[in-house]
């Protein structure tokens, strides 16, 4: 496509205005060289058709637009995503972390328990345990007596309640009384003066004498409850006396067994203490035997361990191991390991010698002295093996030597180097809670184990044999037990899954090197029992453990019938309370009648002695009037009396509620008490069985720990890679998001390009009008060299499309600028046909245009004006800058 024709009169209209510069449609400069034109075949393109052109750029800028955009947006989409999930996976990867921190922790108390869990801590748990039930029942038996005296408190206080109520009520008769008296005296003087009311006695005298067989009838009625409530109470204090004599009888049976259970306790104990004794004493018919070869070619290997050598062990080996069997032994049998704990000290050292003595049998035949089970060589291997158990080391696992703890144990038992050989003894399901397994079991493992690595030892170079033949003084074997939380090597997990190891430790004299760390004090051991004899020992060890069950029983049917007498002794106190408050009542009841009877009868009499009186003479008047006026001090008196008791009673209650304020803070003690004790028991058991369990529950910890661990790791990468999608995601999205406004910018100048020529399309159409004049105006010259510096606005991409040239003889500096060939203007300005290819310009033709400056002005400068009118000196001065 050719450059726009429209071009030419741009160029014209410029040269009007500003000599030398040509307004163009691109932001670059070209530098034109001098060109000597030659005749060339030119193709044209119109000004639709770069029009259309360049809305095909525009179109294609929109879609890129478009898309870029699209991508951004999706890219956002992406990258708000990923940094949710990014956030997502560090909440998880921080709760895997508190997570792992309480399962640390866990393990560390764990640990601790483990520490704590040693035989001697185990007994003085359970001893604990049977002090504070001891404890308990005593501070239950106080909380009973507590609560019996507050009973009688209580009821003392509301017998004092009710006298004091009694005596208030006799108070206010005798109140009642002095008021009658001094009406009686009031009355008896108006008579003396003559002014007495004789049908005002006579009502009054019939009152009284009605008000006296009232209060008659009422002391007939009080006395008749006396009489019942008395009974009652009669009755209730034979029924306490029975209740208190079962109570008695129930304590004494109580007293009885729990002597019975302290008794079959040590029965138990003595007996436990008896077999243990002949367990520990039981001879052994075990023996480990070899061959002459055996002997000669294991000996070899201590200075020649070529392959003949070490063949010639393998098959002596094979003769020597045929040769030995295991010999079950019952009274081992009788002994049951059910866990851990079972594996006390007595139990290890018994399995030390056994094993030490195997190895003394193998030593004798090769000619060695024995080595020496001792105090100190025992307690080496015994922490030994708690360190593997400590650093979760197995054998089976590790497959090799602790080596660190070897070395430490040396130095703190006074040796500058010791000796081990290790091997797995057991490894699959046991029983829970109970092993299921016995002494005999774990002799049979060990001896199966010293076969092993005495005469199948081929693959450890007989390293383990030689080890049982070496100049050591001392040796000492333990057990070491770990309870699996995931299968070895890959294989499945097996229930309850254990694995045990056994631990042969020696020790040589002479790198005792601080004697004060080891005690070789010889384990002794004792006499044999035979067999039948530790069967016996088991059976009275049974027995006792029979009666002592029996005994507990008892005490637990004791304790329940003495709380069942206590209970009922304390209904039948509350009872007798009730009904003696009852019989009080009742007597205060029928005392307040006697004193109503006495009143009424002594105001019947008076009022009698009234109307007597207002027929009498004025002695006899004279006589009743003191009467009543003794009659009235005497009422006076007494109602002083009953003041008096009525303020006696109310001291004793006082008294009274603070007994019972006291027996009522007592009692809240001592069941405050009695409840810390039950909580400390329930507290101390469960520390029993803690103990009893540690180190399951270490190994169960050292799971989780392990679990919670490689938890965190996994999801502390995921977290970090998570991170790292999110941070390329939104990287990915800034980019994308700058090429979009990249693209919108393009489009920007795509569409401002669409507009321009648009613009171009409408003056091309206003030229078209012009007239013919205009064409004969410009007359054509040759030989025209042109030297110009063109600035256009128009891309690279729409130039190379809308401009191609067939040069010649074009100097390489041109090369890289397309020319311009030259045009006829009436070619220019009609877009008719197809203009004159052979043309030559002079030196006065204007540029790219072949048209004279002098016959272009007249014509160009109406033209010019009317192209600024149109578009104003803005439009092309926002070209330039912009383009």
């Amino acid at each position: 496509m050719k450059e726009p024709q429209n071009k030419a009169l741009l160029a014209a209209a410029a040269t009007m205005m500003t000599t030398g510069i040509l307004v163009a449609t691109n932001n670059f400069t070209a530098q034109a060289d001098t060109i000597t034109p030659t005749t060339a075949a030119t193709t044209k393109s119109t000004p639709t058709q770069d029009l259309n052109q360049a809305k095909e750029e525009a179109k294609e800028q929109q879609q890129q637009a478009e898309s870029t955009q699209a991508q951004a947006n999706q890219a956002k989409v992406t990258a708000d995503a990923s940094s949710t999930e990014a956030s997502k996976a560090q909440n998880t990867a921080k709760q895997a972390k508190e997570a792992l921190d309480v399962a640390k922790e866990n393990q560390t108390t764990a640990q601790v328990t483990a520490d704590e869990a040693t035989p001697t801590s185990i007994k003085q748990a359970q001893e604990d345990v049977v002090t504070q039930q001891t404890v308990n029942q005593k501070d239950a038996q106080q909380v009973a007596v507590d609560q019996s005296k507050v009973n009688t408190a209580q009821t003392t206080v509301n017998d004092a309640d009710a006298q004091v109520d009694s005596a208030k009520r006799a108070d206010q008769t005798a109140t009642k009384a002095v008021t009658n008296a001094q009406a009686d005296v009031s009355a008896a003087q108006k008579i003396v003066d003559g002014v007495g009311n004789t049908s005002q006695a006579l009502s009054n005298l019939t009152q009284a004498q009605a008000a006296a067989e009232k209060a008659k009838d009422n002391v007939a009625k009080t006395q008749n409850t006396v009489t019942q409530t008395t009974s009652a109470v009669s009755s209730n204090t034979t029924k306490v006396n029975n209740a208190q004599a079962n109570a008695t009888q129930t304590q004494t049976d109580l007293n009885i067994a729990t002597n019975a259970v302290t008794q079959t306790k040590t029965a138990v104990a003595n007996a436990q203490a008896k077999l243990e004794n002949a367990q520990n004493q039981v001879g052994d018919t075990n023996i480990i035997t070899v061959t002459p070869d055996y002997v000669s070619a294991l000996n070899k290997t201590l200075t020649d361990i070529s392959d003949n050598t070490q063949q010639a062990v393998s098959a002596a080996a094979t003769t020597a191991l045929a040769a030995n069997t295991y010999q079950d032994n019952m009274a081992d049998q009788a002994i049951k390991i059910n866990n851990a704990t079972d594996l006390t000290d007595p139990v290890r050292t018994e399995l030390s010698t056994f094993a030490v003595n195997l190895i003394n049998d193998i030593r004798q035949q090769f000619g060695l002295e024995n080595l020496s089970v001792t105090v100190g060589s025992q307690k080496l291997a015994n922490e030994i093996a708690q360190g593997y158990e400590a650093d979760n080391w197995m054998i089976a696992e590790k497959m090799a030597h602790d080596v660190t703890l070897l070395s430490t144990a040396a130095h703190n038992n006074g040796f500058t180097g010791i000796g081990e050989n290790a091997g797995t003894i057991f490894d699959g399901s046991l029983g829970s809670p109970n092993w299921n397994l016995s002494v005999n079991d774990f002799k049979k493992m060990i001896y199966n184990d010293m076969l092993s690595l005495a005469f199948n030892d081929s693959t450890s170079s007989w390293g383990h044999a030689t080890n049982f033949i070496r100049d050591y003084s001392y040796a000492g074997v333990s057990i070491s037990t770990f309870k699996l939380s995931e299968g070895l090597y890959g294989t499945p997990l097996l229930d309850n899954q254990h694995l045990i190891d056994a631990h042969y430790v020696f020790a040589p004299a002479v790198n005792l090197v601080d004697s004060s760390k080891f005690d070789a004090t010889t384990i002794v051991t004792p006499t044999a029992l035979t067999p039948a004899e530790i069967a016996t020992l088991a059976q009275k060890l049974e027995v006792a453990k029979t009666q002592a069950t029996a005994a507990n029983t008892a005490l637990l049917n004791a304790q329940a019938a003495a709380t069942a007498a206590k209970s009922a002794l304390i209904s039948a106190q509350s009872s007798l309370a009730t009904s003696k408050q009852a019989q009080t009542q009742a007597q205060i009841a029928a005392n307040q009648a006697q004193t109503q009877l006495k009143s009424t009868t002594q105001a019947a009499d008076s009022a009698q002695a009234i109307v007597n009186s207002l027929t009498a003479d004025a002695q006899t008047k004279q006589a009743t009037l003191t009467v009543a006026k003794q009659a009235l001090a005497e009422a006076q008196a007494n109602q002083v009396a009953k003041q008096t008791v009525v303020a006696a009673k109310q001291a004793l209650l006082s008294a009274a509620q603070v007994n019972l304020d006291e027996a009522r803070a007592k009692l809240t003690k001592d069941t405050n008490t009695l409840q810390a004790g039950q909580t400390s028991l329930k507290l101390k058991q469960a520390k029993v069985l803690k103990l009893q369990h540690a180190k399951d529950s270490l190994a169960e910890a050292k799971s989780a720990m392990t679990q919670a661990q490689a938890k965190y790791e996994v999801l502390a990468k995921q977290a970090e890679t998570a991170k790292n999608v999110a941070n390329h995601d939104q990287i990915t999205y800034q980019n994308l998001l700058v090429e979009a406004d990249k693209a919108q910018a393009k489009l920007a100048d795509a569409q401002a390009l669409v507009t321009r020529l648009q613009n171009l399309d409408a003056v091309n159409n206003q030229l078209n009008v012009v007239s013919p004049a205009v064409k004969t105006s410009v007359k054509p010259t040759t030989n025209s060299k042109v030297k110009n510096t063109a600035k256009t606005n128009v891309p690279k991409k729409l130039t190379s499309r809308m401009t191609k040239h067939s040069e010649k003889n074009v100097s390489e500096k041109k090369a890289s600028m397309p020319t311009e060939p030259t045009r006829n203007l009436a070619d220019e300005v009609t877009y008719k046909g197809t203009p004159t290819n052979k043309v030559t310009q002079t030196a006065h033709t204007l540029p790219q245009t072949n048209a004279s400056s002098e016959n272009f002005l007249t014509v160009a400068g109406v033209i010019l004006a009317t192209l600024l009118g149109l578009f104003g000196w803005k439009t092309l001065n926002e070209r330039k800058r912009r383009f």
